[in-house]
C-alpha cells in the first residue's frame, strides 16, 4: 500500500498509544525470569482486516501458552514516525507491522534484526519474498495488495465505451466521458508532496505496466525514453482537461472519495479499496488492467504493496516473535487473513477463499496472478524523498511547465545525491 494507504479511509481512532510502550524492554508478565510473555505488534492491519486479526492472535495464544500478542494499531501515515520516534527513545514494539519502502532507512537506524538470524535459517526466509538490506532479511511480506484501474460502469455506459485496456484506449474513453458527463473527471492523479505515494501507485504504475524500468544496479536511471513518453501522455491528458483539477494538492483519500461519489470516471487504486468503496453503494464500478502502450506484448508489471512483518531488534522476545511471524504465515492463516482483507496470500501454498470474496476482488487476483509484482523503490535509500523529489519535477511536467525530458535530467541529478549520500 502505498498504500498514504488505504488505512486512511477506514476511519480508525489512532490508538496514541502507538507510542510503542510494551516492548522491547521486556513487557512480559514474568519478565526474562518466567510467566507469560507479552509481544507488542504495532500495525495499522486490524481495521482493514475485518475482524480477522483478533481472531488470529486468539487463535495464535490458544497454541501457545505462555506468549500474549498486544495489537496496538494506529494509522499507516503515523506508523513509521511513530518508530523513527520509538528507535530513538528504545521504546520500540516487539512485532513491526512495515511498508518494504521503509526497511532501508529502519535498518540503517539499527531496528530491524535479521529475520535469517532470528529464525534459526527457517524454510519461510527464501520461500517467503522480504525485503533484505545490509546482508540480512529486514522484513517478509505477509499480504498483498495490487493496484488496478477501477471503472465507475455507468459513466462509462453513458459515454458508449469498455473499460480501457491500452494508452489509446485510455485517452479514447476520457475524452468520451468528458463528452457525454461534462461535470465527471474522467481521471483522478494524487500528487500531493503530503504524501508522495501517488507517483508510484498512480503514475509509475502504468510505466512498470508496459515492463518499464528505471533500476540501474543499485541505484536509478530516470532518464528513460519510456517513462518520458509517459509523463508527456499524461500532459496531454491533463492539457484536454481530462484529469481531475488540484492533482497537486491531491491525496490517495481524496481520489478514493472522488471515485466513490462519482465526481471521477476511472482510478488507479489498491485493492482493498474494492471493500472501501463497495460497503459506500454508491456506484457501480468494476476493475480491470492498468492500461498498457499499445504495442505491448510482454508480461505486465503488477505495482503492489504489502503488509510486511518485522522484529524489532532490541525485543527481548525476539523467539517468541518469530513463531508468531511463522504463524501468520502458515498457508491457513495466511490464506485467512488475505481473504479477510481482500488481499492476496504470500505464502505460496495459501489460496484466499474467492467464495468469501467480493467479485471485483476476484477479478483483481487473475490481473495479479497474471502480472509480475514490482515496486522499484525497495532496497533504494529514502524511498519518500526519492518519490517526493520525482513529483515536484512531474507537477511541472503535467502543467506543461517543464519538458519531460528535462524534468527527468532534472530528477536525476536530485536522485544520484539521494542514492549516494
Amino acid at each position: 500500500m502505498r498504500i498514504a494507504k488505504w488505512g486512511a479511509l477506514v476511519g480508525v481512532a489512532a490508538v496514541s498509544s502507538l507510542a510503542l510502550t510494551g516492548c522491547s524492554n521486556a513487557d512480559a508478565e514474568g519478565g526474562s525470569g518466567g510467566g507469560d510473555v507479552t509481544l507488542s505488534f504495532a500495525q495499522w492491519w486490524q481495521p482493514e482486516a475485518n475482524g480477522q486479526m483478533e481472531k488470529l492472535v486468539d487463535e495464535f495464544e490458544e497454541a501457545n501458552p505462555g506468549i500474549k500478542i498486544e495489537l496496538q494499531t494506529g494509522p499507516y501515515g503515523d506508523t513509521k514516525d511513530q518508530l523513527v520516534a520509538g528507535a530513538a527513545s528504545g521504546t520500540l514494539p516487539d512485532l513491526i507491522g512495515l511498508d518494504g519502502n521503509w526497511v532501508y532507512d529502519l535498518t540503517k537506524q539499527g531496528v530491524l534484526a535479521d529475520l535469517g538470524e532470528v529464525s534459526g535459517g527457517s524454510d519461510l526466509i527464501d520461500s517467503i519474498e522480504g525485503v533484505e538490506v545490509d546482508g540480512g532479511t529486514r522484513m517478509l511480506n505477509v499480504v498483498y495488495a495490487t493496484y488496478v484501474l477501477f471503472a465507475n460502469t455507468d459513466i462509462l455506459d453513458a459515454a458508449g465505451v469498455e473499460v480501457p485496456t491500452t494508452w489509446d484506449e485510455f485517452a479514447e474513453a476520457a475524452r468520451a466521458v468528458k463528452a457525454s458527463s461534462p461535470d465527471v473527471s474522467p481521471l483522478a492523479l494524487p500528487l500531493s508532496l503530503e504524501s508522495p505515494v501517488g507517483i508510484k501507485n498512480d503514475v509509475l504504475s502504468w510505466y512498470w505496466a508496459s515492463e518499464g524500468s528505471f533500476r540501474d544496479g543499485e541505484g536509478a536511471d530516470l532518464e528513460d525514453d519510456d517513462l518520458a513518453e509517459l509523463l508527456d501522455y499524461f500532459a496531454g491528458l491533463n492539457k484536454e482537461g481530462l484529469i481531475a483539477p488540484g492533482l497537486a494538492n491531491m491525496l490517495e483519500q481524496d481520489k478514493v472519495e472522488s471515485f466513490a461519489s462519482g465526481q471521477t470516471a476511472m482510478i488507479v487504486s489498491a485493492t482493498p479499496h474494492v471493500n472501501v468503496i463497495g460497503e459506500r453503494d454508491q456506484v457501480n464500478f468494476t476493475v480491470g488492467a492498468i492500461p498498457t502502450k499499445d504495442d505491448f506484448s510482454g508480461t505486465p508489471g503488477a505495482t503492489y504493496a504489502s503488509w510486511g512483518i518485522g522484529i524489532a531488534d532490541s525485543s527481548d522476545h525476539k523467539e517468541e516473535a518469530w513463531k508468531f511471524v511463522e504463524f501468520l504465515l502458515g498457508a491457513e492463516q495466511n490464506g485467512a487473513l488475505a481473504t479477510a482483507a481482500n488481499m492476496f496470500p504470500a505464502n505460496g501454498d495459501a489460496s484466499p477463499d474467492e467464495s468469501a470474496m467480493a467479485e471485483n476482488s476476484v477479478k483483481a487476483f487473475e490481473i495479479w496472478k497474471q502480472g509480475a509484482p514490482v515496486d522499484e523503490f525497495l532496497g533504494l535509500p529514502a524511498a519518500e524523498q526519492l518519490q517526493r523529489t520525482l513529483i515536484e519535477q512531474v507537477q511541472q511536467i503535467l502543467a506543461g511547465d517543464e519538458d519531460a525530458a528535462a524534468g527527468l535530467s532534472s530528477a536525476q541529478v536530485e536522485w544520484d545525491d539521494i542514492i549516494g549520500g
